[in-house]
């Protein structure tokens, strides 16, 4: 019965203000508040203090991607306001893994900005790197490699985090991660230089398409709304983020 309703609140409220969105450039704060509301309520009546935990991440997730500039204020609070209406059974190992409607709904976005460069990008960029940066930031991707590695979190995905990790530090990652470079080496394993690998040659292959891409399309609006939507869609259908279920599809 829970499930029923709050997938019924999902559907209602992310169908209404990706519309609303879409035609106004904005994000009512009273449907939010509604949304919220009736989400409460539910999960008061069914109640399950995994979701409160749900909630507060969400909220440290929303808040840090508006100061970051990511998004709006009212992208925040949609972000929220979807990632507490979803049923925990539909995230990864029925627990809530913050990334996973986030990956899911930035994919979509990625990809259709991706696509639609291709016909209006006229001349490719490229950055310029000096050697011993390249090396500098491959050993710090070993070494955060190694912490989440050494942590032994399962519950998350590490090469998501780690790449989120290295694009939210921006140059501090060099010098955190050189730390922990050095730290690995007395506990080194080869699969750990694959797996980095993987993520350096990723790293900057996002990079080079992000600076293509936000040429071309730096003074348009993007509609969060219908992708944070999508990316809720996404979570239902595939209990899993995206990338995660390419990656198995193709490798297991």
């Amino acid at each position: 019965m829970k499930e029923i309703i709050l997938l019924s609140l999902f559907f209602i409220f992310g169908i209404y203000l990706s519309y609303y969105d879409h035609k106004h450039s904005k994000i009512p704060n009273k449907a939010i508040l509604l949304g919220l509301l009736s989400g409460l309520i539910t999960h008061i009546i069914f109640f399950d203090i995994f979701v409160f935990l749900n909630l507060f991440i969400s909220t440290i997730i929303g808040f840090l991607l508006w100061k970051l500039k990511f998004w709006s204020a009212g992208d925040g609070k949609l972000f929220i306001l979807i990632s507490f209406l979803i049923p925990l059974n539909y995230y990864p190992n029925q627990h809530y893994e913050p990334l996973t409607l986030l990956i899911n709904s930035f994919f979509p976005i990625f990809l259709f900005l991706l696509i639609m460069s291709l016909f209006k990008i006229k001349k490719l960029k490229f950055e310029k790197f000096e050697f011993w940066k390249l090396i500098l930031s491959f050993t710090a991707i070993i070494g955060f490699s190694y912490l989440f590695n050494y942590l032994n979190i399962i519950k998350i995905n590490k090469f998501i985090v780690i790449l989120l990790i290295l694009f939210l530090l921006k140059k501090t990652y060099y010098y955190i991660g050189s730390i922990l470079f050095l730290v690995s080496l007395f506990f080194f394993e080869l699969e750990l230089l694959y797996f980095s690998f993987m993520i350096f040659c990723l790293f900057y292959g996002i990079r080079f398409l992000i600076k293509n891409i936000s040429n071309v399309f730096s003074d348009e609006v993007v509609h969060f709304a219908k992708y944070l939507f999508l990316g809720g869609l996404l979570t239902i259908l595939l209990k899993n983020d995206i990338i995660s279920s390419i990656i198995n599809l193709f490798f297991n």
